[in-house]
């Protein structure tokens, strides 16, 4: 199954690890990276069964898809990364 690797945690990254967490969404999380890991740690805390916080090298490493919800700022040097990759 693929694996999913979400960077940002904010609104949307949230939403996605929420959705993982109660079953809407069925592909297994990776893992989460952020700019802000001590409030990401935190969000992530508060489930029974956390996906793991990772930095974005191994994040990407683990992820099978790499999903970009941290904004615009990052993108370009994100899909650098991930398509170094070959994610």
């Amino acid at each position: 199954m693929t694996q999913i690797g979400i960077v940002g945690c904010g609104a949307i990254g949230k939403a996605l690890i929420q959705a993982a967490q109660s079953g809407k969404l069925s592909a297994p999380i990776a893992g989460v990276t952020s700019r802000s890991e001590e409030t990401a740690r935190d969000f992530l805390a508060s489930f029974k069964n956390p996906p793991p916080y990772r930095s974005l090298e191994e994040l990407i490493g683990r992820a099978d898809l790499v999903v970009e919800a941290a904004g615009g700022g990052i993108v370009a040097e994100l899909a650098k990364k991930v398509f170094a990759a070959r994610k």
